[in-house]
């Protein structure tokens, strides 16, 4: 019925990971592996998939998306209150010589 090749270890790996990315509650799936601590559980059975490496990095696109804009927001925020004010350094060290 499946298609799996390698040993029943490796299936009960796959089972585990695949249990934990459709959000299988950790304590049962360590009750059907035959164990008593998650943790062991976790550790042992359970890797992280590539696509939820890449999605776990796309989520940090944002922080730094975030900061990027928040401060490109600051600056033309500074330059627009120096135009409308006619603050903007460059006339006053120029009105100075």
């Amino acid at each position: 019925l499946l298609n799996i090749t390698g040993s029943y270890h490796k299936i009960r790996h796959t089972f585990a990971t695949k249990a934990v990315g459709a959000n299988m509650d950790l304590k049962v799936l360590s009750s059907i592996l035959g164990h008593t601590n998650v943790a062991f559980t976790m550790d042992t059975y359970v890797h992280p998939l590539e696509s939820q490496k890449q999605a776990a990095m796309q989520l940090t696109d944002n922080f730094y998306k975030f900061d990027y804009d928040t401060e490109e927001k600051d600056k033309t925020s500074e330059n627009e209150e120096k135009e409308s004010t006619g603050n903007n350094d460059t006339e006053l060290s120029e009105n100075k010589k």
